[in-house]
């Protein structure tokens, strides 16, 4: 049995001691990556195909910390692909497994709290008292849209491919409204 009940994630509390400890250690890792290049990632593999932007950092002169590779139709095409050939499979999945794989995602967003803030701070200059919130946010909606028990005649089969277009200003809370509510 699936437990319906929600309750709201306890942000990171900013002025306990381990806490700062930790998110300073990680600020300063990732403060000091000077040329990280990060691929279009597709069914768990690694692209490189095409061009290549830069990243910069808001906080220092926009200065390049790292490359990212550009989509193309090419990788779109590739997406596409892998996600048609994996619509049976997930389709297949129970209601209990599908809550599962959120389950999973709102622990790892919730593990890798730091990480993400010392990336939302580099990458869009955000500061840690915007960035706490929004992750925050993202792993309540994770857990919110977990699926209760309901009866089988109500579950609907998933609809498909969907596409999606994310603004960068709450990025990560945007991504993952759409899609944890397209489960």
């Amino acid at each position: 049995k699936l437990d319906n009940g929600f309750s709201n994630h306890s942000e990171a509390d900013p002025t306990d001691p381990k806490f700062l400890s930790e998110l300073h250690k990680t600020l300063k890792r990732f403060k000091n990556v000077k040329d990280w290049e990060i691929p279009a990632v597709i069914g768990g593999k690694e692209y490189f195909d095409g061009e290549l932007e830069e990243g910069k950092d808001p906080s220092d002169g926009e200065r390049t910390w790292y490359h990212y590779a550009v989509g193309n139709k090419k990788l779109v095409d590739t997406a596409i692909k892998i996600a048609k050939s994996a619509q049976e499979k997930w389709s297949s999945l129970s209601i209990e497994d599908r809550g599962e794989i959120l389950r999973s995602a709102a622990e790892a967003m919730d593990r890798n709290q730091s990480e993400t803030i010392a990336v939302m701070t580099r990458d869009a200059g955000k500061t840690i008292a915007e960035a706490v919130p929004e992750i925050s946010e993202a792993i309540d909606f994770a857990r919110y849209v977990l699926p209760t028990p309901v009866e089988p005649k109500k579950i609907k089969d998933p609809i498909g491919l969907f596409a999606s277009l994310i603004p960068t200003l709450f990025l990560l809370i945007a991504l993952d409204i759409d899609v944890m509510a397209s489960f």
